[in-house]
């Protein structure tokens, strides 16, 4: 008798060993989370993490494998493998001595459990970190100071070694590895790479555990900036006219604008960005912080940079590197229109339109002003007899640049004060409501923000005005007189 393919596929499926539960034993230094999500040996998802709860298996099986989640079969090559994945991530965060053990069990039929037995082991710890290859240019106060920015620094022991008291880790390594190269790269040395950093690890002979690390760099050259070439487009490139500026930085360099004429923006804004100058010692944070500044101006688009014209990779060859910028100008004009309804106590609906201008006189000011107004139709309720039509209208205006104005002016394009704009607002709003009318409400603002980075920014409102003309209705005043004639005085 020959069976179906279907068949012999389901006593097939049926006759494997499916993972129930994976435990982990004497992981005393790393939690069971972590290793499981380093292991590829996994069992069904749980329902709210309740324990053999495996819902959406159940779904597959009932559905005949129309849905949900198949069975978490054993592989005991998968083991095999996450057990050097286990090794090695703890060989990863110092525990290099550590061996991991596996046992599997069968506790129901075709169900098994999966468990990794740690050993440990004790953690490696650093004592002595050398440098070699500093650069001769920096004198011994300058490498001394390079030593003790270290996050590893515990106690200096000359300039070019300190002594630290830190766990070893492939991440501490690695970190203080990047801050050798962030170092060099702000520090004119724009070829270094990562492999221009290696790192060499030498256990103690008398004690394994203790570990001393040396850093040999490789700094190549040193480099300037070059001249500075940028170039504006305008919202759209067809039948584009373009002039050319050029100004002269000391003998040999030059900042060259090349700007279409649709562009509308002031050369001295595009200058204004720049936190460095043609002929200055290469640093790549002012390189890279230069190209934030241009593209949070929020009137443009930075649509290619590099250290060579088109993109290409630098020319080491050559002691100055040239700064290419090519952007390109959003619409300078925007309008934007909503509708909507709305449904509180009774039924309603409302409009708003927006225009704005992100470039209104060549300098990346932004000017939007904004109306916005809504009714709402409300039957007869406890305080309202027969029906009655709420509504609200609000007008409001901004006025921002990206700069810091007084009194923080001196403060601008400061490290800490990168990316910063100054903010007007002036809202006007009226309001009509069930039980009071807003007659007036105005609010006078001024805001100072900087973005520090991507995940963090910081604002002051050096002042906030508002001005608020509220009266109740007549037929708010009539219900508190009716419900509460004593004591209630109403005027």
């Amino acid at each position: 008798m020959v069976w179906p393919a279907e068949v012999l596929a389901q006593e097939q499926e049926e006759s494997e060993d499916i993972v129930k539960r994976v435990r982990f034993v004497n992981n005393d230094n790393v939690s069971s989370g972590e290793l499981r999500r380093i292991i590829r040996t996994r069992t069904n998802r749980e329902f709210l993490g309740i324990p053999r709860a495996t819902l959406w298996y159940s779904f597959y099986r009932i559905s005949g494998g129309r849905f949900g989640e198949p069975a978490s079969i054993l592989n005991r090559d998968v083991v095999g493998l996450d057990i050097t994945r286990i090794e090695a991530y703890y060989e990863s965060i110092g525990f290099r001595s550590a061996t991991v053990d596996t046992l599997i069990t069968e506790f129901d039929v075709n169900e098994v459990e999966v468990s990794f037995f740690i050993n440990e082991g004790e953690r490696s710890y650093l004592r002595d970190i050398t440098y070699s290859g500093i650069p001769k240019r920096f004198d011994s106060e300058q490498r001394r100071l390079f030593v003790e920015e270290s996050h590893l620094h515990h106690t200096t022991l000359s300039d070019t070694s300190m002594r630290t008291r830190s766990h070893f880790s492939f991440e501490n390594v690695s970190k203080e590895r990047d801050r050798i190269i962030n170092f060099l790269r702000n520090n004119g040395h724009a070829s270094v790479q990562r492999d221009s950093v290696q790192a060499f690890i030498r256990p103690d002979p008398d004690n394994s555990l203790q570990l001393d690390v040396l850093f040999r760099i490789r700094p190549g050259g040193l480099y300037n900036f070059g001249n500075v070439y940028m170039t504006l487009h305008g919202p759209s490139e067809s039948d584009a006219v373009y002039t050319t500026d050029t100004l002269r930085i000391g003998d040999d360099n030059y900042i060259v604008i090349i700007m279409d004429e649709f562009a509308q923006t002031q050369n001295r804004l595009l200058q204004e960005q720049l936190l460095f100058e043609p002929g200055e010692l290469y640093n790549h944070e002012l390189y890279t912080a230069t190209i934030n500044q241009f593209q949070n101006l929020g009137m443009l688009t930075v649509r290619q940079f590099g250290l060579n014209e088109g993109g290409a990779l630098p020319d080491f060859s050559r002691s100055f590197l040239p700064v290419h910028l090519d952007m390109q100008t959003l619409p300078r004009h925007r309008l934007r229109t909503d509708f909507f309804g709305m449904q509180r106590l009774g039924f309603g609906a409302g409009a708003g339109a927006r225009y704005t201008n992100t470039n209104l006189f060549g300098r990346a000011e932004n000017f939007n002003i904004g109306v916005r107004g809504s009714f709402e139709y409300v039957g007869s309720t406890a305080l309202v007899q027969g029906p009655d039509l709420l509504r609200s209208l609000e007008v409001s205006t901004e006025y921002s640049v990206p700069r810091l104005h007084a009194p923080f002016r001196r403060l601008d394009n400061r490290r800490f004060a990168r990316n910063s704009r100054t903010r007007y607002i002036l809202a006007l709003s009226q309001v009509r409501q069930q039980n009071f009318d807003i007659n007036a409400n105005v609010r006078l603002n001024q805001r100072f923000e900087v973005i520090h980075n991507r995940r963090s920014s910081s604002f002051l409102d050096l002042f906030e005005l508002d001005w608020l003309d509220a009266s109740a209705t007549q037929e708010f005043r009539d219900n508190l007189a009716e419900r509460f004639p004593d004591p209630i005085q109403v005027e």
